[in-house]
Formats: structure tokens, sequence, C-alpha cells
């Protein structure tokens, strides 16, 4: 099916650049980290975890179920932890739990593997004490996976993983970002540009920067994975899931037709938006009932 009409004109809209500018992404992201609205001002509180800045939401209505740790997307140099803030609130108000958002440090400053070793810090500190879920969206899902790649083989309590349009593949390798170069919002110059300042000398194929690529995926966390029809990282994702699945890891995945990179955040335009996260809770709470 085509891109869906809504989101088709919100792209046209903001039209296309070949050319990535920091500086100007960076102030575009800012722009989304206003202050919330006093009724949830009181629910949050920014501080320090495992020596990293977080963002700690606590719940109206204290449930049962683990601490979802959140990391934000923004390609590994972009986004904060406030910019975060919708999502975080969703997954934390639907399933009424603690949620820990990393304000992870940021390429090229702080090239990899900084972003994974701030979160595994983070997940570290948590998971010792108490039962956490790892959640991120796209360069943050990247993240969640590293991290539970990362930790895979210490004594620690990850009950599932959930990724919402993951950036998976730092070599760029995938035919979907050859197919959706151009012309879907995410595009190639973007997502070579994100690579280039995150992982500067290193080596891309290091499952930290690529966790889709990791010899191995045995004995990771259940996983809800969500992508999107017109998404450049859309392969990876599904690889990553039946890779998953393949290694014997109970996985939940739902591809949304019509929508490109980041939709999940287009409430404004698409009802796909709230229907996905509600689909995403909703699948990562019988994750944790099975």
């Amino acid at each position: 099916m085509p891109v869906d009409p809504a989101v088709r004109r919100l792209l046209d809209e903001w039209g296309e650049t070949e050319e990535f500018d920091l500086a100007a992404a960076r102030d575009g992201m800012a722009a989304w980290e206003s202050p919330p609205e006093p009724a949830v001002a009181a629910r949050f509180r920014d501080g320090e975890m495992g020596g990293v800045p977080v963002r700690v939401y606590e719940p109206d209505r204290a449930g049962a179920g683990p601490t979802i740790v959140w990391c934000h997307g923004g390609g590994y140099v972009l986004g904060t932890a406030a910019a975060s803030d919708p999502l975080a609130r969703f997954f934390g108000d639907r399933l009424e739990c603690r949620v820990v958002s990393v304000d992870y440090r940021l390429a090229p400053e702080h090239r990899f593997p900084a972003a994974v070793d701030d979160v595994v810090s983070v997940v570290r500190e948590l998971a010792r004490r108490q039962p956490i879920v790892v959640c991120g969206d796209s360069a943050g899902g990247g993240l969640t996976a590293a991290a539970c790649l990362a930790t895979r083989d210490a004594d620690l309590d990850v009950r599932a993983q959930v990724l919402l349009n993951p950036f998976l593949d730092l070599t760029l390798s995938f035919p979907s970002i050859a197919e959706f170069a151009r012309g879907y919002g995410l595009n190639r110059a973007s997502l070579e540009a994100f690579a280039s300042l995150y992982v500067g000398d290193a080596d891309p194929l290091d499952p930290r920067c690529s966790p889709v690529l990791a010899a191995s995926l045995e004995g990771l966390p259940p996983a809800v994975i969500m992508t999107a029809e017109f998404d450049p990282l859309r392969d990876e994702a599904e690889a990553y899931a039946r890779r998953l699945g393949e290694a014997g890891v109970a996985v939940r995945m739902r591809r949304w037709d019509g929508m490109v990179h980041g939709f999940y955040g287009m409430s404004e335009v698409t009802p796909a938006a709230n229907e996905s996260l509600e689909w995403a809770t909703a699948a990562l709470t019988e994750v944790l009932e099975s």
C-alpha cells in the first residue's frame, strides 16, 4: 500500500535535504523539550543513576510490574530524556510502573561506546535489585538491543526488550536502506551521518554498534518489536526479530503498513500512532504475564 495520505502530506510539508546539519537538527529537537504541565511535573525528577543522568517517572498508581529503562531516539547524536518525555510517560501510564529515562552521552562529542556504556550502567544498577524492561525507539532501540547483549551473561533480572523502529545496523547494509533512501522522512544521508558521527574509527560490525549482526542472539530477553513499511530501518528490525525467533527467544513483532520511521510520534496526524503504542504496551504485558 502507499504511504498513508496524511503522513505523506506531513512529509511534503517538512521537505527534504541531502545534507545533514547537526546544529540545525539539534535546534529542531530542542523545540520538543517544553516543560511538562504542572500536574505532570510532580511525577518526575531528574537525577543520576550508575553515574549517568536520568529522568525518573513515578506512576500515579503503583503496580507490581518491573521498572522500565527508557532509551530515547535521535541517531545517537540527537535527543534527550526531556524530548522523549511523551513516550516515557505513555509506557509508564499504561503499565503503571516506574520509568527511568537515560540521558546517555551523544556523539560526536562522545563517540561509541559512550552511549552503550551509559545505558549498560543504568541497566546494571537497576537490574541487580529489581526486575526491569529495557525499551527504546530508533537509536534508543539499538541501544536497548546492545545493552541486552552486553548484559546477557550477567546475573540481572531483565524481563523483556521493546524496540520501536530500531536502528540496529551501523553498516547500513540492509536492502530497505537503499529502497527508502529518499522521500520517506528519515533518509540515507541522515543515516550515513549518524553512523559516521557515532562510530568514528570503531568497527561498525561490533555487536554493540550493530546488534542484529551479533554472532548469537541466544539467551536474550523476550522482545516486542515494531516496524514501519516505509522505514529505511525496517529490514534490520525484522531480521533481528527473525534471528531472535531462530535462537529460541520469544518475539512479538508487528509491521505497520503505510507508515514511516517514527510514526508512533505522529498522534495528531494518524490514528496509527496511538494504536501502535497501545499495541506495544499490550504486547509487553502479554510477554510479562507469560
